[in-house]
C-alpha cells in the first residue's frame, strides 16, 4: 500500500494505456474468429432448442391423459389462449371448444371427462382414452402452430417447445 514518491498520475495513466494497447495488439489476430464463434454459439443454441422440442414431443407420445392434459394447458397458456384456466372450471369444455375451432364441443367434453375420471375416479384411464387425449393434443398443437405467425410463432415452437 505504499506509493512510489517519484511516480505521478500521468505515469500510471500511460502505463495502463500501454497495457491496454498491448492487450489489443495481442487480440488483433483473433478478430476474424469472433464472428465465427458467434455463429457457432447461435447454431448450438438453435440445435439445442430443436432437440428440446423433439424430446418434448417424444415425451408427449408416451404420456397418459393426465400428463397430456397438463401439457395441453401449458400449451394453451404459452400460445395466449385461455391463459387463466386450470381446466377444472365449470363450463371449461364449452369455452375450450368456442376458443379453438379445431376442437368440437363433444371432443372437449370427452377430454375433460376422461381427465376428471383419471384424476378422481377409482380406476385408471384405458389406453384408448390416453390415445384420444394425445390425438387432441397433437391436433390442437398443429392448429396453434398454423395460427401463430412471426416471432410469437417461433417462441411457441422453439422456446415453448411445442
Amino acid at each position: 500500500g505504499r506509493e512510489d514518491p517519484g511516480r505521478t498520475e500521468t505515469d500510471s495513466a500511460d502505463e495502463s494505456g500501454s497495457i491496454l494497447q498491448e492487450f489489443s495488439d495481442d487480440l488483433s489476430g483473433y478478430r476474424r474468429l469472433i464472428p465465427a464463434a458467434a455463429v457457432v454459439i447461435l447454431l448450438c443454441a438453435a440445435l439445442s432448442l430443436y432437440l428440446r422440442r423433439r424430446f418434448r414431443r417424444r415425451q408427449a407420445e408416451r404420456m397418459g391423459c393426465r400428463g397430456i392434459f397438463g401439457r395441453f394447458l401449458e400449451m394453451l397458456r404459452c400460445a395466449g389462449y385461455m391463459s387463466g384456466c386450470t381446466g377444472a372450471e365449470e363450463g371449461f369444455a364449452e369455452a375450450l371448444s368456442a376458443r379453438l375451432p379445431c376442437l368440437s364441443r363433444e371432443e372437449a367434453e370427452r377430454l375433460v371427462g376422461i381427465v376428471s375420471r383419471a384424476a378422481y375416479g377409482s380406476g385408471g384411464p384405458r389406453e384408448e382414452e390416453n390415445e384420444f387425449a394425445r390425438e387432441i393434443y397433437f391436433r390442437t398443437e398443429g392448429w396453434i402452430r398454423k395460427e401463430l405467425k412471426g416471432l410469437h410463432g417461433l417462441r411457441f415452437k422453439y422456446i415453448g417447445g411445442f
